[in-house]
């Protein structure tokens, strides 16, 4: 398979869920990836799937099977949001540094030229003295190269019958060749 991370939300309510991903699917899965099967309460989607569980196979593939997955992402959400704030926070404000309050420091981020400015402009959305302060335009894409033109080769066109010629006056010079040597055994 070309897929590195399957979901299946398949789920039939009262019944088994249908099997969608057979074991030969997964054994031909690229080792690391992963297959997500949101209707493990009802058996899975993967044949392979365990519910509760994450089943790792021969091959590398992990199976999630978890049946209660949706309740699950609340803490996740809510870290993720955390460490990215604190980030934030981290790369406009470092506790060891003397020097201005923390509103000024933002202001500072906020008019820094550069890459310096850019991280604060591209990740927050802010006003300053109740108009809405703009963003600089992204930086220009880098232009594609254009790909160097492939020169056909030419292509030979062979006559079948000058091609039957050939190939049958060499049987035919091999044959008188072989018959000419004899046996091989001497008078």
């Amino acid at each position: 398979m070309e897929c590195d991370v399957i979901i299946t939300t398949a789920a039939i309510p009262g019944r088994p869920s249908p099997k969608l991903i057979t074991d030969e699917m997964v054994a031909d899965m690229k080792p690391g990836s992963v297959i997500v099967d949101l209707a493990a309460a009802g058996g899975g989607n993967c044949t392979l799937t365990k519910k509760g569980e994450i089943v790792t196979t021969e091959n590398n593939v992990k199976i999630i099977g978890y049946d209660d997955l949706a309740s699950r992402m609340a803490t996740q959400s809510s870290n993720m949001y955390a460490n990215n704030m604190y980030n934030l926070f981290s790369h406009i404000h470092d506790k060891a540094e003397k020097g201005p309050s923390f509103l000024g420091k933002v202001d500072e981020a906020l008019n820094a030229p550069g890459d310096e400015g850019e991280i604060i402009w591209r990740s927050i959305v802010t006003s300053k003295n109740g108009k809405e302060v703009t963003a600089p335009p992204p930086p220009e894409p880098t232009p594609v190269k254009p790909k160097a033109e492939v020169k056909a080769k030419e292509v030979v066109v062979v006559d079948p019958m000058r091609q039957a010629m050939v190939t049958s006056g060499s049987l035919v010079g091999l044959s008188g060749l072989v018959l000419g040597m004899g046996t091989g055994v001497s008078p």
